[in-house]
């Protein structure tokens, strides 16, 4: 069974100098999606970056190794051990992922909810 995936990291969950190692200005976008898309663990893939929260959305047949390759991922493109960045990552799957998402593209996990950018932030990662 296919599952989805939502993994990243937050303005609650991490801070600041944290997200900012994983910046699309800090790494190649188009990298990171190939190498995601290139694994055996993940499907479909979308990177979501911004000044408040990094996020992968993927879909999985096998959702702990697609976990374990996204949390590795994340740790090789910011320079840090997974091991250090794990206290900092949240794990949202299935239902918890969509509704997840809607929050985030709706403003609604926002630090100032309501912000418009966040949806046009959203969409142009879907592009991608």
């Amino acid at each position: 069974m296919i599952s989805i995936l939502n993994i990243g990291m937050n303005h609650e969950s991490a801070p600041v100098e944290l997200r900012e190692s994983l910046s699309t200005d800090k790494i190649d976008q188009y990298e990171i999606l190939s190498k995601m898309r290139g694994s055996d663990f993940i499907n479909e893939s979308i990177f979501i970056s911004t000044c408040n929260r990094v996020e992968i959305i993927c879909t999985s047949n096998d959702p702990v190794q697609a976990e374990k390759a996204v949390v590795d991922l994340m740790a090789r493109a910011s320079g840090l051990s997974a091991e250090k960045l794990r206290p900092y990552i949240y794990l949202h799957k299935d239902m918890d992922a969509v509704r997840h998402i809607f929050r985030v593209a709706s403003s609604l996990d926002s630090m100032v909810v309501g912000e418009p950018q966040i949806l046009g932030q959203v969409k142009e990662a879907f592009r991608l």
